[in-house]
């Protein structure tokens, strides 16, 4: 086994949740080998599981850890009225957002809430992402080609390649429009991950997490893979699900909410 992390050889490999468990994945790689497992672990998912701007939709879209099925989640962070100033408590829970001032009274003014930036916790996830979705799909060999490289670069918080990205690297991270036809199909808790491309040469990774209320994507330049590209999971999902094409991923899940074919044509040409 060769370490899609590392790119090393003859280490014990593990059962690498691809993206971490604690946002609700089953989706797992044994082409990662323990240390770097165990290191991730500790350098990358235990940051992602603190961080704010990870906690809030995940507690509104009722998404919960592999290992907490049973624990309703939630999240409260200091904020503040933006009018007044006036310093509140909110709770971020799947029955929505409650802002409370010191006496414990509901408070419904326009409320702000900060968090530090952790922008390059977002490149590191989707190294992440890309590298587990590629220990699915692509031969040992690819590890020794440069986008390889540079993806465990990322990762490891080693350089940037100025060569793949020379403009830096533009990992960013969002949400999909309300109305955007991946959250509607994705629904509440459901992920999607993997490659996607507009001809064959372009692709990205991506991960639609919390059914697209975050959402990453990372350009790959240079990876070539031929056929389906996308992974559809929940958060019941055991096994890893077998790959398919993103329109016909959408179509699909929506057409099993009860979507009619002609409002989901209306979709895809809006």
């Amino acid at each position: 086994m060769r370490c899609f992390y590392c790119g090393e050889s003859g280490k014990a490999g593990s059962n690498e949740h691809v993206p971490s468990q604690f946002l609700g994945s089953r989706l797992k790689t044994r082409r990662v080998c323990s240390p770097c497992g165990a290191r991730i672990a500790r350098e990358l998912d235990d940051e992602v599981a603190r961080y704010p701007m990870v906690l809030m939709p995940k507690a509104l879209a009722d998404v919960r850890s592999v290992k907490h099925q049973r624990k309703r989640p939630s999240f409260s962070v200091a904020g503040a009225v933006s009018a007044t100033g006036q310093a509140v408590e909110v709770e971020f829970s799947p029955s929505g957002r409650v802002a409370r001032d010191g006496r414990g009274a509901a408070v419904h003014d326009v409320v702000e809430v900060r968090y530090g930036l952790g922008d390059d916790l977002w490149p590191r996830l989707i190294a992440k992402v890309a590298l587990g979705c590629a220990s699915l799909l692509l031969p040992d060999d690819w590890l020794d080609g440069r986008l390889a490289q540079g993806l465990q670069s990322l990762l490891w918080h080693g350089p940037i390649d100025n060569v793949l990205w020379p403009g830096g690297v533009p990992a960013a991270c969002g949400e999909l429009e309300a109305d955007d036809p991946a959250r509607l199909a994705l629904g509440r808790q459901r992920h999607m991950i993997g490659f996607v491309g507009d001809d064959g040469a372009n692709h990205c990774a991506f991960a639609y997490l919390f059914g697209g209320q975050l959402a990453c994507a990372l350009p790959l330049p240079g990876l070539a893979i031929d056929g389906p590209s996308v992974w559809v999971l929940d958060s019941q999902l055991r096994e890893p699900p077998a790959p398919e094409g993103y329109d016909s991923a959408i179509e699909r899940m929506l057409g099993g909410q009860g979507w009619s074919p002609t409002y989901i044509e209306g979709l895809r040409s809006a």
